[in-house]
């Protein structure tokens, strides 16, 4: 699955909205973008649903070595997990107003867990080959 990530103008938005899905959550993110050690960092936090997940999304060549801020926590890679985008979270999350008063902040979502477990799993496996 490809995502598509990009700025709009507030007139495109508006012509967007209105082709919108009713059927699924609404998302908002507040990002918050800066440098580390010459490598640029979006550090996105789920606002709605209040799902209680941050994300930190860099984009980095395969070859080249880095490290993470050290003043971050980073929890796991989610390089290739589908449900962590937006949209699969739009789509989980359609009908429940509040999930984090329902219980369903990510961790409690079997969905996004198993495939973050999966993920995690495979990735030990390919670096004991």
């Amino acid at each position: 699955m490809l995502f598509l990530e990009r700025a709009v103008s507030g007139r495109e938005y508006v012509a967007l909205l209105k082709s919108s899905d009713p059927s699924k959550a609404i998302v908002i993110k507040k990002v918050q973008c800066f440098l580390w050690n010459s490598i640029y960092y979006e550090l996105q936090t789920y606002i709605k649903p209040e799902i209680g997940l941050t994300v930190l999304k860099t984009e980095v060549e395969p070859e080249k070595n880095f490290s993470m801020p050290w003043f971050l926590k980073v929890k796991g890679e989610l390089t290739g997990i589908n449900e962590f985008s937006s949209y699969c979270i739009a789509d989980m999350y359609s009908g429940n107003r509040n999930p984090k008063e329902s219980g369903l902040t990510w961790k409690e979502n079997s969905d996004m867990m198993k495939a973050f477990q999966q993920k995690k799993e495979q990735r030990k496996s390919e670096k004991d080959l």
